[in-house]
């Protein structure tokens, strides 16, 4: 039987709408042919980081949730490697989630361990797990876009050996827009390309003449 997919993306440590969402879809995790698609950047900037957290290694553990790494999984392993934040790790919220899972487990870790191993060890269960894209028959999943390659006069095209792109390729394709990309006529003849990163709103802004922010923008799924 088919699964049934549950895709969403940049949860950014929102647990309450992201359980309401996955709940009003119809989402049953008992139910073996329901999966979870998380297109990438989990943690950062919300509050509820302990609670995305222990749900999506949860379902990870169930064979429940597909996770697709996003440009923040990246922010988070650069500063953890890098040992200290700069600027950007606080502007983007990576300090924020660092903090919200030392306040939440840094009691029941070992004392011995500094607080950057004691981040990198909760978190490498989830990363462990995590893939550069998923794919269907019909559709692949990814955070920004799919690897491209720049061409000699600034265009993009998709990397045509995508799927087997290096590594560093995935890393720099998820902080593309998925939007511009496809309108600038890069796509797939065999399948329909799924996005996070982009707020919907900007497509509607830049293509539809709708405004962005504020009053009648809309926040809805954006399809091209």
């Amino acid at each position: 039987m088919k699964k049934k997919l549950f895709v969403c993306s940049d949860l950014h440590s929102a647990y309450t709408p992201w359980i309401k969402a996955l709940n009003e879809a119809g989402f049953d995790e008992n139910n073996d042919d329901h999966l979870i698609v998380v297109c990438g950047d989990l943690f950062d900037r919300m509050d509820e980081t302990k609670e995305v957290y222990e749900f999506a290694l949860d379902m990870i553990k169930k064979d429940k949730l597909i996770y697709v790494m996003g440009n923040h999984e990246l922010l988070m392993q650069s500063m953890l490697d890098r040992g200290f934040a700069l600027w950007h790790d606080k502007h983007n919220g990576t300090t924020k989630t660092y903090y919200q899972l030392l306040d939440a487990y840094a009691d029941k870790m070992d004392v011995e361990k500094g607080p950057n191993e004691i981040v990198r060890e909760l978190l490498q269960p989830l990363y462990d797990n995590m893939v550069n894209y998923f794919q269907t028959k019909h559709y692949v999943f990814c955070h920004g876009f799919l690897p491209v390659v720049e061409q000699p006069d600034g265009s993009y095209k998709i990397n045509q050996h995508w799927r087997r792109a290096s590594q560093k390729n995935w890393e720099d394709a998820t902080w593309l827009n998925g939007m511009e990309m496809v309108h600038n006529g890069l796509c797939l003849k065999d399948k329909t390309i799924v996005v996070g990163h982009f707020h919907s709103s900007w497509g509607r802004y830049q293509f539809e003449d709708k405004p962005e922010f504020g009053d009648g923008a809309d926040f809805s799924p954006y399809y091209y």
